[in-house]
């Protein structure tokens, strides 16, 4: 039997896929709490594309945010996520991390992840994993993202339904097709009050730069006291945790 092209093995795949809910759905921030404004205003809509920058260089925010939305979008929805970034920005930021994102209420089972070798191709495969409609939500680091190719990539999301999270460099500023763009900068984290030896509670100031639907807008949000990590992940449906929990009970 003769090996299959790029193109229909893509199209075979499509073919084994139900098709995608046509409901939009909001996505937001499970664990989280705001002391400026109401936290269930922070609401980005599947079937669209969102820009997330950092607050300046280096700032981890703005990929702790993606992580949470992807969290909140794969515990409504049973399909797999996809993670997915050029070989430059894995250099520079590194792969998602297991046990991390177990603690944010991913199963890291449940989330693929593709490098690419620059951000053309880059462009490509987000195109083609949105239209494929094979994904609970998409997160992605890009650096160039002309104008055309992001219009792409909205027409992309709207014909499946599914959200791409798109994480650009700070200072970003070029015109986008995207819905909403957000810029999140990091505050000094607290203490974890279910275990002092792990990594404090995420504090963050989300600011919405723009929106279809919205005026800009600042919150100040931190992870909630009161929410154990553990039950974020075992809703995620992580066999992991779900036998530590019964473990430790």
């Amino acid at each position: 039997m003769p090996a299959r092209t790029r193109h229909e093995t893509l199209a075979a795949l499509r073919a084994q896929l139900a098709p995608p809910p046509t409901d939009r759905a909001a996505v937001g921030l499970d664990g989280f709490v705001s002391r400026t404004g109401n936290i269930h205003e922070i609401s980005l809509i599947t079937g669209e594309v969102h820009e997330i920058l950092p607050g300046g260089p280096g700032e981890a925010g703005a990929i702790g945010f993606a992580t949470a939305l992807l969290a909140n979008r794969m515990g409504a929805d049973p399909r797999p996520a996809l993670w997915a970034n050029s070989r430059t920005a894995q250099r520079e930021i590194g792969r998602p991390y297991a046990p991390g994102l177990a603690q944010a209420g991913i199963d890291p089972a449940r989330l693929m992840l593709v490098t690419t070798r620059n951000d053309k191709d880059l462009l490509w495969a987000l195109e083609e994993a949105l239209r494929s409609a094979a994904f609970a939500a998409i997160a992605a680091l890009a650096g160039d993202v002309p104008f055309t190719p992001s219009r792409r990539l909205s027409l992309a999301a709207a014909s499946s339904g599914t959200a791409l999270f798109l994480l650009r460099p700070a200072g970003t500023t070029e015109a986008s097709a995207a819905s909403t763009r957000w810029r999140i900068t990091q505050r000094p984290g607290l203490p974890n009050p279910f275990d002092a030896r792990t990594l404090g509670r995420s504090a963050w100031q989300i600011e919405r730069l723009r929106a279809r639907n919205g005026p800009p807008q600042i919150w100040e949000v931190r992870q909630d006291d009161t929410q154990d990590p553990l039950d974020l992940a075992a809703r995620s449906g992580h066999r992991a945790v779900d036998q530590t929990r019964r473990a430790a009970g």
